[in-house]
């Protein structure tokens, strides 16, 4: 998923972080995370998309173009995530692996 190795001598467990903005609300079966659409809000320019992953109630926020379909009423959607902008993080903070 993250383009990259983690650093030598880094054992996890990791986080991983991603921006809202690099998150993209999908069709369900598209997308690499299931997720449940808990609720959007439409502000101008953008939708804040809320959810929660449904293998672990996860809660993921995608920041959304207003052009962006975003079927609210669907049982499940999927989540793209841009590798490009993924970093993983240990336990302290400090980032192990992103993109080069």
């Amino acid at each position: 998923m993250i383009p990259g190795e983690v650093q030598a001598g880094e054992n996890g467990p990791f986080q991983l972080g991603i921006r809202p903005e690099h998150i993209e609300v999908a069709p369900a079966g598209e997308g690499l995370l299931p997720a449940h659409i808990e609720f959007v809000e439409h502000l101008g320019d953008h939708q804040v998309v809320h959810s929660s992953l449904l293998h672990n109630r996860q809660r993921i926020i995608a920041k959304v173009p207003m052009t962006a379909r975003v079927d609210e009423s669907a049982e499940c959607v999927g989540l793209r995530l841009d590798p490009r902008w993924c970093r993983l993080f240990s336990e302290d903070g400090r980032v192990v692996a992103a993109a080069p």
